[in-house]
């Protein structure tokens, strides 16, 4: 079963205030390589986007400081915000309503970004936000043990605090940066810093995960195959695996930078089923087949950096770049 979960995204990550922030590409030119399917399509140049999400292989959205939506998947994107906002992550629901999260606010639209309200969800540093179903999400953040939780769809947002078992939460060295899974309203994992945490069927209670590598680089992506089968990604390109619903993950794999030219440090993922998987690091879209032991490019660009993956199923896929361009894989 596969489960919902976004995470999020952040552009080449500055581990003190990490938020998605795509270095700048250091004014290389190169060529891009791009396999059989994949192709590039400049949205908005010198955008910085954060993040892209699709409910269904047409609707989609991606956003930066601008906020674009496309009806005939990522063939053509329209402008629908101009509000100065630069979300961490967005999130969409199978009734296509879309949240944006940004520190203590989060902006909801359900007629397609045509108009927009705005919520405070507290005093955190929230950073991502994620939707179990049409009505049951949450927001989770860095700068306090807090999540917020609705249950109506976004309209109305509640503090669940304090919660146990987060002593690690703020440690510099991970970063500032929070990204979670869920699987029931009371079941999930929670990445913040440099540290995994499984809920014991109690959103108020964690636990931390056991880890067989710990470099204390950020874990900037969480995706759950199943309840039982997730995967993490970390800043400095290592993949980790949990086969037990993540009380212990195992290193997995190792993404490498290209070059010095491409210094983002975010790792994203996304897996269509137990062996096929993508994973975007640097200015690359990696591509496995064995679930999550070898790894091969299929996307490389010569002036971006690639910031977050989406795919619907096997035969299409999305990822958004620093400087306002989409990928699209259809085949």
């Amino acid at each position: 079963m596969k489960i919902f979960c976004l995470v999020a995204l952040v552009v080449s990550i500055i581990f003190s205030a990490c938020i998605k922030d795509g270095s700048p590409d250091k004014g290389f030119n190169n060529p891009d390589t791009l396999t059989t399917g994949w192709t590039k399509k400049i949205v908005s140049s010198g955008n910085n986007f954060s993040d892209i999400v699709f409910s269904n292989n047409q609707l989609g959205f991606v956003a930066g400081k601008e906020a674009y939506r496309t009806n005939d998947g990522g063939i053509t994107w329209k402008k629908i915000s101009s509000l100065i906002w630069e979300p961490v992550n967005i999130a969409i629901t199978s009734d296509n309503k879309m949240f944006a999260i940004l520190d203590d606010k989060i902006y909801r639209t359900i007629d397609y970004g045509a108009t927009y309200t705005l919520s405070s969800i507290g005093s955190s540093s929230f950073k991502d936000v994620i939707f179990l179903d049409n009505n049951i999400g949450f927001c989770v953040g860095t700068s306090s043990k807090k999540i917020s939780k609705t249950t109506d769809g976004g309209i109305t947002w509640q503090t669940i605090t304090p919660i146990k078992g987060l002593k690690s939460i703020i440690r510099g060295s991970g970063g500032d940066y929070a990204t979670a899974c869920f699987f029931s309203p009371s079941s999930g994992i929670l990445a913040i810093g440099d540290s995994i945490y499984k809920s014991n069927n109690d959103l108020n209670n964690w636990t931390a995960s056991s880890i067989t590598v710990n470099s204390q680089n950020s874990y900037f992506s969480l995706f759950a195959v199943s309840p039982t089968l997730i995967f993490a990604g970390s800043s400095n390109g290592s993949i980790f695996q949990s086969i037990d619903g993540g009380t212990s993950f195992t290193l997995k794999a190792k993404l490498n930078r290209t070059s010095t030219t491409f210094d983002q440090s975010y790792l994203d993922l996304h897996f269509i089923d137990t062996n096929i998987g993508y994973a975007c690091f640097s200015n690359r879209i990696y591509k496995t087949t064995d679930g999550g032991l070898d790894w091969q490019p299929v996307a490389s660009l010569g002036n971006s950096n690639i910031i977050e993956i989406h795919f619907t199923d096997a035969n299409h896929g999305w990822g958004c770049t620093s400087k306002g361009e989409v990928l699209k894989y259809n085949r």
